[in-house]
Formats: C-alpha cells, sequence, structure tokens
C-alpha cells in the first residue's frame, strides 16, 4: 500500500496539502466521469415552460325575475402550456466556484514552480505568461484602459515574486510562498473587481479566458496520453502474493484489445464506421489516464530529476495541473461549452492512440526480456537502458499532430467556433445583439454544423421577426447536430406564421431523431388540438404525461382538453387527473371543468401565492368556483386574502371577483363601489361587461332604476347583449309605456327575435298563454288597489303563476310602507320552508312584526332561522331587538352598524341612523344615508329618509335638491303627502330655530 500512496512517507504539511489538493482533483475527475458516462454531452440548453391562455364563455349564476330566468355569463381563464428551448441561465457561483479553484491550481502551481531546477523554471515561468497572455484581460477594461495594463500588473507581480523567490529567497519555505502567492491572487481580485469596466467581469474572464485552461487541459493529455499502456504494463508486472506467469502474452493482450478499441472509436468518431458495441468514453478514458498518472508518479520521477529538486515537488505539480485541467472540463461541461468538450475528446483519441503506440513500442524495444522473464517492470518502465523515452514522446507528439491534420485540423475548428460562441453568449446577457451576432456568425463560419451558432442566430431572428432567417438557421442547427428544443422552436415559428402542417412534420423529425421525446411529444399535442384533433392530441399528451419531467404541462393540456374541447374520456379518468396546487396552470383548468361540469368532486386548499399571471387567474377561477357551486368555506378564504391585499384590488380581473364574492357574502356596498370604480376605470374592453354585470345584479336585488342605468353604461361602451333584459328591466321599474315602445322599435328593426319581446310589446292585447297571462297582471296589478288585486287574483286560482303573483305584490306592498295590505296577503297564502319563495315570505313576515313591534313573537323567529353569508338581515333584526326591547345598547350599534354593508337594505340603513340620532350623531347619521345613496340612489325610501336628515341638520339647500330627485320617483299622491309632511318638519325647526 506504502507503494501506491507514496505520499504517506512525506512531512505532514505536504501530506495534508497533497490529500487536500487529490481530493479537489479526485471531485472534479468524479463529476467529470460522472456526467461523460450518463450524457456525453455538455449541458448545452433546457427548457422553458410557455403558458398560453383563453377565455370561454360561462355562467356564474342565474336568477328570476317574474318568470323570466336570467344568467350572469363570465369568462373562464383556462391554460395550455409548450416548451420552448433557453439557453441556461448560469448562476454566479458557478463561475466564481470555478475562478477560484483556478486561482487555487495558479498559487500552487506558481508556488512549486519557484522550487525548479534554472531551465525548468524559466520554461515553466514562460508557460504561465503564454497563461496569462491566453486569459485576454485586456477585455476587462481594467482602470477604462483597453491595452495590455492589467497584463503587466500580473506579470510584474506574479512573475517578480516567482524570480524572487526563485533566485533570492530560496530557502523560504513552502507555506510562505503559498501565503505570498494567495496575498498576490487576492489583491489581482481585488483590484478586477473594482476597478473593471465591464458589466460583469468574472463572466467576461471565464467566457474569454477560456483558451488558457484549455491550453493546460491539451498539455494533460500530452502529458498522460500513455499511462493507460503503462497502466496495464502494472496490471500485468504487479505481484499479487505470488509470482505472475506470463506477463508478456498478458500485456500484449491488454495493449492490443485497448489500442484496436481507440481505433475502432477513431474510426467510428470521424471515419463514419457504425458499430454498435463501441463504447469508449473519451473523457472516461482522460480521467482514467490521469488517476494512473498520479499512483505511478514516484516511478516516474527518473525522467525528471533533471529539471524537478524532489519527487514530491513532481507530484505536487501533476496534481495541481490535474486539478486545474479536471475543474475546466467540468466547468465547459455545466457551461454549454460542447465544442471545447468536443475538441478534447478529439485530442484524447489522437493522443492516446499516437502515444499509446509509440509507448508499446518503447516497452517492447526496451523490456522484452524482463517481460519474458515475469519481473515487475513497472518500476523500471522509466529508466530505459536502449530507446530513450523522450524519443517515444517525439514520435508519439508527431503521429498526434499527422492525425489533426489529416482530420482538417478539427479540434481547431471545433475550439475556436465554441470560443467565438462564448463570447457571443457574453454579448448577449449583456444584451449587446449586434456584436453578439458577429460573432455566432464567425463560428458558423468555422464549423458548418455549429448547432450552438446557429441555434442562438435562429432564435434572435425569431424575436426579430426575420422569419425566413430564422428557419434558415434552425434547418442549419438541426441538420449535423440536432437537438430537440431546435425542431421544438423551429415548429414553433411555423406555428406562428399559420403553417400547421409544415409544425406537425418538423415535430415529428424531431421525433425520429429523438424516439421517445417527451417535450417533443407534449408540443405535437398542442399542434392536433389547435386543429381539433381531440384524440390525437389526448394521446400525445397521455405519453407526455408518462414521466416527472413533463407530467406536470401534460396534465394541464389535458384538463384544457376537457376543459375546452369537452372531450369526454369518462369520469374516473378525469378524476385521476386531479392536479397537486403546486401546478397552478392545471389548478386553473381544473376549476374551469369544475365550473362547465359541475364536478362534485372538485375541491381542496387554494394556494395563495399571488407572484404570477398564472396564480392570479387561478385566482379568479378559484373565485367563481366557489360562487358558483356556493363554496361558504372557499369563499370566506378568498374574501380574507382579496382584504389583506390591495395589490389585488388594482387587478381589474380580481377586483371583480372581488365584488362578486362581497355579493355573496352581503358586502353590497364594497361590491358595488367595486362595480363603479371598473365601469369608471376599468380595462376600457371591458367597462361594458363590468357595467352589464352590475345592472343584472341591480336586477337582482330588486332595483330596476339602477339596473337601467347599468345596461345604458353597458350599451355606451358598446357591450352587445339581449335588449329584451332592457325591456323587462323598465317593465320591473314602471315604465310600461317606454318598455312597450323599445320591444316595438326592437322587433321592427330585426334586432331580436324572440316570442318574449312580441310579448313584451302586446301585453295590452288578450292572449291564451299562462306566461303571457302572468307578465300581464304583474305588470298592470301595481295600479290596482289590494282589494281590486284579491279579486283579480281568484282568477288565477289555478295557474301555475299563482304564487309568484302573491310574492311579487308582497313585495311591492312593502316597499311602499302599507302593512295591512301586507298582512292581507301574508294570511292569503302560507309557504312551507322547502318552498322556493319561503325565505322571501319570512322576511317580509319578519317586517310586518317590526313594524307593529311585536319582539315577544319576533325573537324566537329568528331563533329559529337559518341565515345565508348575506346576514345584512339577521343584523337588522337582531339589533332592533337588542336596542329595543333589551336597552342594549352597546350590542345594537354592533349589528346595526353592520346594516351599511348593504345599501340596498333600506330598513336597516335608516334604523342604523335612527340609533344614530338617538343618541346625538346626527352628522354620522347623515353621512350613513347619504353613502347608502351614492349606490341606491333610485330608492325612494332612502331620499325621504335623507331629506328629513336634511332638515335635521340644517342643511335645507340639500334637501329640497333631492325633493325635486324624489318627485320623479314616486307618484304625484306620494309626493304631496311627504310634502305635506316636509312643510310640517320645516315649520317646526324654524319655530325651534327661533
Amino acid at each position: 500500500m506504502n507503494d501506491i500512496i507514496f505520499w504517506n512517507r512525506w512531512g505532514r504539511p505536504y501530506k495534508q496539502l497533497i490529500w487536500g489538493l487529490l481530493l479537489l482533483c479526485v471531485l472534479s475527475l468524479s463529476v467529470q466521469l460522472a456526467y461523460s458516462l450518463i450524457t456525453n454531452k455538455p449541458l448545452d440548453y433546457t427548457w422553458a415552460i410557455t403558458t398560453d391562455f383563453e377565455y370561454v364563455k360561462d355562467r356564474i349564476d342565474s336568477f328570476q325575475v317574474g318568470d323570466l330566468v336570467l344568467d350572469m355569463p363570465v369568462d373562464q381563464v383556462i391554460a395550455k402550456q409548450k416548451f420552448q428551448g433557453q439557453s441556461i441561465k448560469y448562476p454566479a457561483w458557478l463561475r466564481i466556484v470555478y475562478l477560484l479553484t483556478v486561482a487555487l491550481a495558479i498559487v500552487i502551481g506558481l508556488s512549486t514552480m519557484t522550487y525548479f531546477k534554472r531551465n525548468a523554471f524559466y520554461l515553466c515561468i514562460s508557460c504561465f505568461i503564454g497563461f496569462l497572455l491566453l486569459l485576454r484581460l485586456e477585455q476587462l477594461l481594467c482602470f477604462g484602459r483597453p491595452d495590455h495594463t492589467q497584463l503587466l500588473i500580473c506579470l510584474v507581480l506574479f512573475g517578480g515574486l516567482s524570480y524572487y523567490f526563485h533566485s533570492f529567497r530560496s530557502h523560504t519555505s513552502f507555506t510562505i510562498r503559498i501565503l505570498c502567492f494567495a496575498a498576490a491572487m487576492a489583491m489581482v481580485g481585488f483590484q478586477i473587481h473594482f476597478t473593471a469596466q465591464v458589466q460583469d467581469p468574472w463572466l467576461q474572464l471565464a467566457h474569454f479566458g477560456a483558451l488558457a485552461p484549455l491550453a493546460v487541459v491539451g498539455i494533460l493529455i500530452f502529458l498522460v496520453s500513455h499511462e493507460i499502456i503503462y497502466g496495464g504494463l502494472i496490471i500485468c508486472t504487479y505481484s499479487f502474493g505470488s509470482i505472475s506467469k506470463n506477463n508478456l502474452h498478458h500485456f500484449l493482450a491488454i495493449s492490443a484489445i485497448y489500442l484496436v478499441s481507440l481505433l475502432l472509436v477513431f474510426l467510428h468518431k470521424y471515419n463514419g464506421l457504425s458499430w454498435s458495441l463501441i463504447a469508449l468514453n473519451p473523457i472516461f478514458l482522460l480521467a482514467l489516464a490521469i488517476i494512473i498518472g498520479l499512483f505511478g508518479q514516484h516511478h516516474r520521477y527518473a525522467l525528471l530529476s533533471g529539471w524537478i529538486p524532489s519527487p514530491m515537488l513532481a507530484t505536487l505539480w501533476f496534481i495541481t495541473l490535474s486539478l486545474l485541467a479536471g475543474v475546466s472540463i467540468v466547468f465547459f461541461y455545466f457551461n454549454g461549452q460542447q465544442g471545447y468538450i468536443l475538441a478534447i475528446e478529439e485530442v484524447v483519441i489522437y493522443s492516446f492512440l499516437g502515444s499509446g503506440v509509440a509507448f508499446l513500442i518503447y516497452v517492447i524495444t526496451n523490456f522484452l526480456p524482463l517481460l519474458i522473464d515475469n519481473l515487475q517492470v513497472y518500476k523500471v518502465a522509466f529508466d530505459p537502458k536502449r530507446l530513450p523515452f523522450y524519443v517515444v514522446r517525439l514520435a508519439g507528439y508527431g503521429i498526434v499532430l499527422i492525425l489533426i491534420y489529416r482530420s482538417g485540423l478539427g479540434p481547431y475548428h471545433q475550439t475556436m467556433a465554441q470560443y467565438f460562441n462564448s463570447i457571443a453568449d457574453v454579448y448577449t446577457l449583456n444584451g449587446q445583439e449586434i456584436e453578439a451576432i458577429a460573432y455566432y456568425e464567425k463560428a458558423t463560419q468555422l464549423k458548418y454544423n455549429d448547432h450552438h451558432g446557429h441555434y442562438a442566430l435562429a432564435k434572435m431572428a425569431q424575436k426579430n421577426g426575420d422569419a425566413k432567417s430564422a428557419n434558415f438557421h434552425y434547418t442549419k442547427a438541426n441538420r449535423y447536430d440536432p437537438s430537440p428544443q431546435a425542431y421544438v422552436d423551429q415548429a414553433s415559428l411555423f406555428h406562428q406564421q399559420g403553417q400547421f402542417f409544415d409544425a406537425v412534420f418538423t415535430l415529428k423529425d424531431g421525433l425520429l431523431a429523438f424516439p421517445g421525446n417527451l417535450y417533443l411529444q407534449n408540443n405535437l399535442g398542442l399542434q392536433y388540438a389547435r386543429t381539433n384533433i381531440i384524440d390525437t392530441a389526448y394521446i400525445y399528451f397521455n405519453r407526455a404525461a408518462s414521466e416527472k419531467i413533463t407530467r406536470d404541462v401534460a396534465h394541464t393540456n389535458i384538463l384544457y382538453l376537457l376543459s375546452n374541447k369537452k372531450l369526454d374520456v369518462g369520469q374516473d379518468l378525469v378524476h385521476q387527473f386531479k392536479p397537486n396546487y403546486k401546478n397552478q396552470a392545471a389548478a386553473l383548468n381544473y376549476y374551469s371543468l369544475g365550473m362547465k361540469d359541475e364536478n362534485p368532486f372538485l375541491s381542496g386548499a387554494y394556494q395563495d401565492s399571488i407572484q404570477s399571471f398564472t396564480a392570479l387567474n387561478l385566482m379568479y377561477n378559484h373565485s367563481l368556483w366557489a360562487i358558483k357551486h356556493q363554496n361558504n368555506a372557499a369563499i370566506l378564504a378568498l374574501d380574507q386574502i382579496y382584504e389583506q391585499s390591495e395589490y389585488l384590488q388594482q387587478i381589474d380581473q380580481l377586483a371583480f371577483t372581488q365584488a362578486l364574492l362581497a355579493i355573496h357574502l352581503g358586502k353590497l356596498t364594497q361590491a358595488f363601489k367595486n362595480m363603479n370604480h371598473l365601469v369608471a376605470y376599468g380595462n376600457h374592453d371591458q367597462k361594458g361587461y363590468y357595467a352589464f354585470i352590475g345592472g343584472l345584479f341591480a336586477l337582482k336585488l330588486g332595483e330596476p332604476l339602477l339596473a337601467i342605468e347599468y345596461f345604458e353604461m353597458a350599451k355606451s361602451n358598446n357591450y352587445s347583449f339581449d335588449p329584451t333584459i332592457s325591456v323587462m328591466a323598465l317593465f320591473e321599474a314602471g315604465r310600461f309605456s317606454d318598455a312597450q315602445t323599445m320591444a316595438q322599435a326592437l322587433l321592427q328593426t330585426s334586432q331580436v327575435d324572440s316570442t318574449m319581446l312580441l310579448q313584451f310589446a302586446a301585453l295590452d292585447q288578450p292572449q291564451q298563454d299562462p306566461a303571457w297571462q302572468y307578465r300581464q297582471f304583474r305588470y298592470q296589478q301595481q295600479e290596482w288597489d289590494i282589494t281590486s288585486f284579491t279579486k283579480e287574483l281568484a282568477k288565477f286560482s289555478e295557474s301555475p303563476y299563482y304564487f309568484q303573483l302573491v310574492l311579487d305584490r308582497l313585495l311591492f306592498e312593502a316597499d311602499h310602507n302599507n302593512w295591512d295590505a301586507v298582512s292581507v296577503l301574508l294570511e292569503l297564502v302560507q309557504f312551507g320552508k322547502t318552498s322556493p319563495f319561503y325565505p322571501i315570505w319570512q322576511s317580509i313576515h319578519w317586517k310586518r312584526l317590526v313594524q307593529n313591534e311585536n319582539w315577544e313573537q319576533l325573537e324566537p323567529d329568528l331563533a329559529d332561522a337559518t341565515f345565508a353569508l348575506d346576514s345584512s338581515q339577521y343584523f337588522y333584526f337582531q339589533g332592533l331587538l337588542h336596542w329595543k326591547k333589551y336597552s342594549d345598547e352597546e350590542q345594537a350599534r354592533k349589528l346595526l352598524q353592520k346594516c351599511t354593508q348593504n345599501p340596498f337594505l333600506e330598513d336597516g340603513i335608516i334604523a342604523w341612523a335612527h340609533f344614530l340620532n338617538a343618541n346625538q350623531q346626527e352628522m354620522d347619521a347623515y353621512e350613513a344615508l347619504l353613502q347608502a345613496l351614492e349606490l341606491n340612489k333610485f330608492s325612494p325610501q332612502l331620499l325621504k329618509a335623507y331629506i328629513n336628515q336634511c332638515v335635521r341638520v340644517g342643511l335645507s339647500s340639500y334637501a329640497d335638491i333631492s325633493l325635486d330627485q324624489l318627485s320623479q320617483l314616486v307618484s304625484p299622491s306620494d309626493f304631496e303627502e311627504f310634502k305635506a309632511e316636509y312643510d310640517g318638519m320645516m315649520a317646526e325647526k324654524e319655530t325651534w330655530d327661533d
């Protein structure tokens, strides 16, 4: 073991340094080996996911006005996702770790070099100067100077320090030398960081200076090119407890197998020989040779004794070179610099083949007798008696140069093409597109099949709208060295141009080049989905969903098919696509699917991450789903998220859904403020839609005049909707003449061909249809007294609309405070708790109890009642109980104040105003009534209370203005009656003032 780990015999500081460097070296070689064996291709491109959104029509709610059912339309958002190629954006730490390791290797190398003998020292210092030249330090623009100032600084600092230790302080300890060179390296690093004028000096240094470590890799390849043959010699001549037999035969057999395999790899890679059994990996061979060279270093010292004073320094120098080369190759892999890797592979094949043959001849020439005698030849392999080792070296290098020349200088072209691509990448990252294009074009000129350059040029051309150039470069990129990303992006280009079949054929060509590629199959499924070839699209999506890397995107697209294309695959199969809610695009489609098909299994906690457009759309869909399915837990949770974030309220789409949630929660003040803001300041294309939805909700709440105003705003913003709704709103508002005129005008212009519209236009003409008879009675009975109404109502005793007519009249009488008539009608019919009419009947019944101050009956009725989330009525009735029956003003205040959430609950707003007046808060009562009127502007009840409050607080001018508004909302008799009361209040007020 001591013969293998020979450095354990050295002093502790040197042994620890060797072990540390060896650990770093083995780590870099392990990563290098693992990556080369797994993929044999640098990490060049990755995938980006692009999400496109579409809108599908749906309804969020429906409600009844009379016998008519109106739908509230909404646009559901659905998402589809495709893959696009993109270059990897590497984090800064990657190049920082690389450059720090390079700096460490330089520090150790320079410290070791200062011990070398004179000729070796000058040779090494000359190589170091060449290394600095290849770093192209002038590109850093240190001190703003584009010349060689930075190069001179490094030469003076490192060169001067090296010469000082070599010539003047040769007895200085190794530790001191390392510390001095480390300090010098730190000084240079800080100086570059603070004086470089480029955007990212370390990025610039890693890319512009790539040729320097690449040269070190080349030197190391030449140094270890014979090591695998030497390793075979060790295996064959090493004694494992007994004397080996037939060493010569074993050595020749191993060497022959190795060299023939190398030759086949050479023919396979560069002469087109097709043989699937070839498995030798050049990077693997290089790592293996480095390991063999490391453990055989002390046997090789005989060749270096005239240059390097001790085996320890020779080993340290070799490990340093190996570390620098290993970490550089790893960086090339992870930095996507494929050209460097290909050049290294070519040089490894040429060098190992040429030097291997030469070293085999060297061994046979010098040590044939020893091999025949089965002696341990590996120990004296570098102490030849006939053919000197340097002659073998020169012969091997000569073979390598001949092979490189015969290949058309392939490694050179690979290296320079990649160098230009790397420079272009830097310019691309810095936003210097013109310079980047120039260098990419240089790379493609040096190497015809340069995928990297052609692909980058294609992406730039596509971004700039030059489809012809983009298509040219995509084709070039895929001709000799294809990638799935290039096929996908070229198909995307064809799709943008409307060339569906070209896009499909391109993706299919990609699948021929990369069979079973899941990214290509996903995008091919999207192409078929766009043309409604649904079954084929589903097949490709299902294939893409077979692996984890593409499963989330494929599931998103399957749900897109289910929600948009109505693909019928059965509910059990749909359920298996229920997404993880971290996959927000899939969850978005899942909620949309739940809206359309009303799937009972659609549930789950909302992920309240709202940092992306997808997440915002998910929240929008989730809100619509929760409202449609009356999921109270989800509604409350979503409303809380909206309330906690002002950011969400600034997004029209979410401000709209917040308004819908607020309506469901009974917070109508907030809801209609949101809606009004959207109509006034929202997206221009959506203003009409928001106004229309506001009108529908106003109609649902029994506020037809407000609905008419919203519908007019919708028309003025060019939103198209069924004008029958406007006609119906006019009838609901009692404007019969206007309604019939509008209906007749619409029929004459053929805007709407509707039986319903015909009935609205001819309500004064008798017909036999029960629905028409109901409608005629509904819109005429408002002019009758309660006696006439009950008499005419008897004619409808067998009609299916009988109870609806009673309920309509009850609402009318309650709104006009005709409580005697309400009592008659409440006794006329009784509704069971299961009846759809029961909640309205019950509410009117409670209002009558309040009017009669019958608190004893109201309290148990409220205790048995079940209230929905819209609980403003509950607050109203309970507030009155605590105030009037129990004189609990504190609790009454809390409850009645909540009535302000609903400006359309006139009784609740007025009760709150009365409570404030009773507590000498007249101006607060005035503000409460004024704010309610801002939204419920057509309420005679609120307007009367507001006028009375104006008199109370001395704002008679506002009262007079409001009187004019009231005269337009009530009948002349009602207005005269209120006017008399108003005059009496004014006279009383003047008396008090006097």
